[in-house]
C-alpha cells in the first residue's frame, strides 16, 4: 500500500501543479483575446445588429449595424439597456427567456429608435459565457418592410378569395355554363373555372365537376369534343 504523502511532499506537488496552471494562463489569455478580436471583426462587418448585454440587460457591446438601426451612437448605447430599446407596452419576457437559452430564442418585438419611431425586429437571443461571465448575445434584424409586405399579401389574398366567392355566387344563379381561364406563356390554360350548373345540364350528381376543366372534358364524349373543335 502506498504511503501517505508528507507535508513537504504535498507542498512540492501543489507547487508543481500551480506552476503548470500558471504556464497555461498566458496561452488561455492569448486564445481569449484572439477569439474576442475575431468576434469583433465579424460583428463590425455584419449587416445585422449584434449586441452583447450583461444579465441585467445593460449593453457591453454593440456593432455598427445596430447603431445605424437604432439611431444611437455606440457610446450612447453602452449607457443604455435592452429595455430602453423596446417600444411602449412591450413585454420583458423575451430577454428573461434568452438568459437561459443556449441554442437561441427567436422572437419578434417592437423596438423604438432614437427618433421615437417604432420598428418591428426579429431577434435571436442566447446565453453565452466569456471569461467566466455570463452574457446575452442578441442578433437583431429590422423586418418592418417584410412584415408590411406580408400584411399586403395577406390582404390581397383575402380580397381575391372574397372576389372569387362573389363570382361563384353570381354564376351559380345563371342557367348557362360559365367558364373562365387564364393562359400562361406556353399557351396553356391555368386558374380555370367552370360554373356548378354544368353538373345539372350534363345530368351529373352535384359536385361531380367541381369547377374543374379536366373533369368537365372527361365527361364529354369524342363526338362532342369534335363538334367543339369544328365550331
Amino acid at each position: 500500500m502506498k504511503n501517505k504523502l508528507t507535508y513537504e511532499e504535498l507542498q512540492k506537488e501543489n507547487f508543481a501543479l500551480q506552476k503548470q496552471i500558471n504556464a497555461l494562463k498566458p496561452k488561455a489569455k492569448n486564445e481569449s483575446q484572439s477569439n474576442s478580436a475575431k468576434f469583433k471583426a465579424i460583428a463590425t462587418q455584419a449587416v445585422e445588429g449584434i449586441t452583447i448585454a450583461d444579465m441585467t440587460g445593460k449593453y457591453v457591446f454593440v456593432n455598427p449595424a445596430f447603431c445605424q438601426m437604432s439611431g444611437y451612437t455606440q457610446e450612447e448605447l453602452l449607457a443604455l439597456s435592452v429595455f430602453d430599446m423596446k417600444a411602449k407596452n412591450q413585454s420583458h419576457n423575451a430577454f428573461e427567456s434568452s438568459k437561459t437559452q443556449l441554442k437561441g430564442n427567436c422572437f419578434r418585438v417592437m423596438l423604438v429608435n432614437k427618433k421615437g419611431v417604432n420598428y418591428l425586429a426579429e431577434i435571436i437571443g442566447k446565453k453565452i459565457t466569456f471569461d467566466g461571465q455570463e452574457f446575452v448575445l442578441g442578433t437583431i434584424r429590422d423586418i418592418s418592410e417584410r412584415a408590411e409586405a406580408e400584411q399586403e399579401l395577406l390582404k390581397a389574398k383575402k380580397e381575391a378569395e372574397l372576389n372569387q366567392a362573389k363570382f361563384t355566387e353570381v354564376v351559380s344563379n345563371i342557367s348557362s355554363i360559365i367558364w373562365k381561364a387564364d393562359i400562361d406563356e406556353q399557351g396553356l390554360f391555368k386558374n380555370t373555372f367552370i360554373s356548378a350548373v354544368a353538373d345539372k345540364l350534363m345530368q351529373l350528381p352535384e359536385g361531380t365537376i367541381n369547377h374543374s376543366f379536366d373533369t368537365y372534358f372527361e365527361q364529354i364524349d369524342s363526338v362532342d369534343i369534335q363538334r367543339i373543335k369544328i365550331r
